[in-house]
């Protein structure tokens, strides 16, 4: 029986993991974090959290200064069992029909066009993981409510992504976060019929990939070991993918190319009222289009959080663009992921990002959207909303792009 190593258990790994171990293969799941024992802390909890992320350096502003590290900025990912699904705001959504049709029509991906992919969903067996719906938190209520007075449908996040509004589907089961590695690789190790082809290795390290006479034969880990397997399957993210395929000889002039990531900028919100919500901080979804796309704007309320001294509380809208065209790269310096986003690069998602900041400041200035908010921030330095609309489209882009806002989405650079 073939033994195939898959590296990186965040949720491709784990997935490819599981339908690997349920094919007949012995897997060996590699993770360089740490294992369940620390993850399982972050795993009680309902909250978005950094806990088990590892910083990255970034480039919010999109120009290459390596000799100024003060300009770059920490791009976090998860570090642990279940990747990043074991730290993020666990809001679980389709794709549209438009970006499947692009992916077969324009990029290549030929089988991936909406109807294809639409079959292929009707097809799952869902079920285990179906997301819980959430209970909108008070500034998320207030948001939704603007967004309906303004004319949005419900939003359903259960299907297919279309403009709307509303509760979002959370990653939980009973209350629990449900990671990618809960929902495909514990049922497998707590099953007798599988748990012994499946052994799950955290501190694993892979340093790079043996290859031999064109053919991939086995590991290189940090701390210089080496162990033969039939396959290797890379799933270490679009950071350090291929980083890992270039250290282990690879010359593809693509990899660590065309990276990207939804461009955000996050609005913070004066509430009049000290208050505080507990569980997740992300419940609600506002989905619109631009005159760029279908879809192609979020905006995502986050909820209230006091200070540390109770006096006052604020809250977030993350102000999001879904489609992006312009991209960027990844490369090693000193051990370490170094990403250049060139965000906002293309006009397309300058409109975008014009577009999704004028809906926002249209949500906040409705008769919902004033209630019980004092001021709305857009840096840590006071700069409000209002005094950053009133300058030109290049100012206020030049503006976003200096700021280190970033979905820690980033996909693109190991392209089909």
């Amino acid at each position: 029986m073939k033994t195939v190593a898959v590296i990186g258990a965040g949720p491709a790994g784990c997935v490819a993991a599981s339908q690997l171990v349920l094919a007949g293969f012995n897997v060996h799941l590699l993770e360089r974090g740490p294992g369940r024992e620390v993850a399982s802390v972050q795993r009680s909890s309902n909250q978005f959290s950094a806990a088990l992320s590892e910083p990255q350096l970034l480039d919010p502003s999109c120009f290459a200064r390596a000799n100024e590290q003060s300009n770059w900025f920490s791009y976090l990912r998860g570090n642990a069992l279940g990747g990043t699904s074991a730290v993020n705001a666990m809001v679980q959504m389709w794709g549209t029909p438009d970006d499947y049709r692009k992916w077969d029509r324009e990029l290549g991906c030929t089988g991936w066009d909406w109807p294809q992919v639409r079959r292929e969903f009707a097809e799952l067996d869902m079920e285990p993981f179906i997301a819980e719906g959430a209970t909108l938190g008070a500034f998320s209520r207030q948001v939704v409510e603007a967004a309906i007075s303004m004319g949005a449908e419900p939003c359903v996040h259960n299907g297919p992504t279309a403009d709307g509004a509303g509760p979002v589907a959370l990653s939980l089961r009973n209350g629990v976060r449900n990671d990618a590695y809960g929902a495909y690789v514990e049922p497998l190790i707590n099953d007798i019929a599988t748990r012994s082809r499946l052994t799950v290795r955290s501190h694993g390290e892979v340093a790079s990939v043996v290859i031999s006479n064109g053919k991939a034969t086995g590991l290189t880990f940090a701390d210089g070991s080496q162990e033969p397997f039939d396959a290797i399957v890379m799933c270490a993210g679009a950071m350090w993918s291929p980083l890992l395929l270039k250290r282990s000889g690879l010359t593809h002039a693509g990899l660590g190319r065309n990276l990207k990531d939804h461009a955000s900028l996050t609005i913070t919100v004066q509430l009049a009222q000290p208050h505080h919500e507990p569980g997740p901080i992300v419940t609600s979804l506002i989905v619109g289009s631009s005159p760029s796309g279908e879809s192609d704007i979020h905006l995502l309320p986050g909820n209230a959080v006091p200070t540390p001294n109770g006096a006052m509380s604020f809250a977030q809208l993350t102000v999001a663009i879904a489609q992006v065209s312009s991209s960027g790269y990844v490369e090693e310096v000193d051990g370490k992921a170094r990403a250049t986003l060139n965000t906002l690069d293309t006009a397309d998602d300058q409109q975008r990002m014009m577009s999704a900041l004028h809906l926002a400041a249209d949500l906040l200035d409705t008769e919902q959207g004033r209630a019980g908010v004092v001021e709305t921030y857009v840096d840590n330095v006071g700069t409000t909303l209002r005094h950053l609309l009133a300058h030109d489209n290049n100012t206020i882009i030049n503006f976003i792009r200096r700021q280190p806002g970033a979905y820690s989405h980033a996909s693109g650079t190991c392209a089909m």
